[in-house]
């Protein structure tokens, strides 16, 4: 591919020290039938539910082949045509657990059956409601979270997907985040989200790793998972090692992952996810004194506060004691504080928020908060605040990050901004300034990511908000097919906000 280099696994350095091994979880195994602790009679290391392959201890991989016994019905886990291994094992499980749908939480006994090499495995019991059903149906999904989908398909295997890999307790908690159940688009689009994300772990090497801390809810490494997806999901023939070891400097260094494309050459990811500044932190506590106003002063209004810069503490203690009798003045309009806000009443039914035009409003990024109450006993009202605020720690992450990259192969640097959108607008011209003949050659671009929940044709749509960097000073450039990747999807999202609404 253009722009790349031969960069196999570094051989061993002299006066450099092997590695320090690391106990890794076994394997996971791709098909999931049921929760069993199955053994590979070769080298005896237990494995997870389903067909796949094990590795010894000599780093040799091997088919694991064993078979097992659920409620009477031998199925060969171990077969080759995975099509008739998944046929007998739905079918059994069907006939098992078909007595127990609908049943609520049910005790089962799932016996590991005999080994190919004469031994028994001990059986376990599992509480476990959600292993229960076989497969989701849409009747279900539609009547338990509120939500439906054009696609049924899509949504089913979605679903099946992530409680094969993630387990029904992952699925629970997106339905009951804080002990309540919550229904509707938002809910469901996080499992379809993830299931669609999960078919990348189809060209990881290894993935039980990432697996286990998504099973966490890590956020880092739904982070990794995305991006990941981001480069896979348009090159379906790319090969992904997570977390591989390479020697930098005098010792060893694990970027996320490192992927290549049809027998090219390797890329080094590091993907990041910042965290809240101490700045942004600051500002959301103004936004939130100032928008939580609207709970004491009882009359139908619609507010914006206009920040021009972020205020003082006894700049913002004068303006929050202003605002209740401007917004009880029958004749208020707007009023200026300054350099430091406006406020604005507008004409807008309250409820809707429609943020007014300002001379500078395009000019820099704002954080923004919106905060309304309605209801037959309370008066209709809103308040609108937004401030200017701009993430500028890219030169910072882009010195940590640097570090985990080599210097013989294309290195990328992925940053999650779910956290801080406003990377989007403040990071470009400290990129440009920082990619120097001499600053930063190591790193061949720097990517920028954000999933998006957006209204599409009266639909709710997951997408991903996409921004590329190139460094055009770079020891080597990034292939051609990764950034056509990270360019059709900036080209997608740009499509869902040019598409109606409704």
């Amino acid at each position: 591919m253009s722009g790349a280099t031969l960069a196999r696994q570094p051989a061993r350095r002299e006066g450099l020290a092997d590695p320090p091994r690391r106990e890794r979880p076994t394997p996971a195994v791709r098909l999931g039938i049921a929760p069993m602790n199955a053994v590979c009679p070769r080298c005896g290391h237990r494995q997870g539910p389903g067909i796949g392959r094990c590795r010894d201890e000599a780093g040799v991989e091997h088919e694991g082949v064993w078979s097992a016994c659920i409620g009477g019905c031998a199925i060969i886990m171990g077969s080759r045509d995975r099509r008739v291994a998944r046929t007998l094992a739905r079918a059994a499980l069907e006939r098992r657990f078909s007595s127990s749908r609908g049943a609520g939480p049910t005790m089962l006994k799932l016996l590991v059956g005999q080994r190919a090499d004469g031994h028994r495995q001990e059986g376990r019991t599992i509480a476990q409601g959600g292993i229960r059903r076989v497969g989701w149906t849409t009747e279900e999904i539609e009547r338990e979270w509120g939500a439906t989908s054009p696609e049924p398909a899509v949504v089913l295997d979605a679903f099946d997907r992530v409680e094969r890999i993630l387990g029904p307790q992952w699925i629970a908690a997106v339905r009951e985040p804080a002990g309540f159940r919550v229904q509707g688009p938002g809910p469901l689009l996080q499992v379809v989200s993830m299931g669609g994300r999960l078919r990348v772990l189809d060209a990881v090497r290894a993935p039980c790793e990432l697996v286990t801390k998504l099973k966490r809810r890590d956020a880092s490494a739904e982070s990794e998972l995305t991006a990941m997806h981001l480069l896979y999901s348009r090159h379906r023939t790319a090969e992904i090692e997570p977390y591989p070891r390479v020697p930098i400097g005098h010792g060893w260094r694990e970027p996320d992952f490192r992927i290549r494309g049809s027998a090219a050459d390797w890329t080094y990811v590091e993907v990041t996810r910042p965290d809240l500044s101490e700045l942004r932190n600051r500002v959301q506590g103004i936004l939130d004194r100032t928008t939580a106003l609207v709970e004491p002063i009882k009359h139908p209004f619609a507010l914006e506060v206009f920040f021009k810069r972020e205020p003082t503490d006894a700049e913002t203690k004068s303006l929050l004691q202003a605002i209740p009798a401007f917004c009880e003045d029958p004749r208020a309009r707007q009023e200026d504080f300054g350099e430091v806000a406006s406020l604005i009443l507008s004409d807008a039914q309250p409820g809707h928020v429609v943020p007014s035009l300002q001379p500078s409003d395009h000019a820099v990024c704002r954080l923004g908060e919106a905060r309304g109450i309605g209801g037959d006993d309370e008066p209709h009202r809103h308040i609108v605040a937004r401030m200017p605020y701009a993430d500028m720690r890219a030169d910072a992450f882009l010195k940590s990050e640097a570090k985990q990259l080599p210097r013989d192969a294309p290195g990328l640097i992925m940053v999650d901004t779910s956290d801080d959108p406003t990377a989007f607008g403040s990071w470009g011209p400290i990129l440009a300034r920082r990619f120097q003949p001499k600053l930063h050659t190591r790193v061949s671009g720097v990517c920028l990511f954000m999933p998006c929940l957006l209204l599409v044709a009266s639909s709710l749509v997951w997408a991903l908000r996409v921004q590329l960097h190139i460094n055009g000073h770079a020891n080597l450039g990034l292939p051609q097919w990764m950034r056509q990747a990270m360019d059709d999807a900036a080209n997608d999202f740009r499509m869902c906000l040019a598409a109606p609404r409704a």
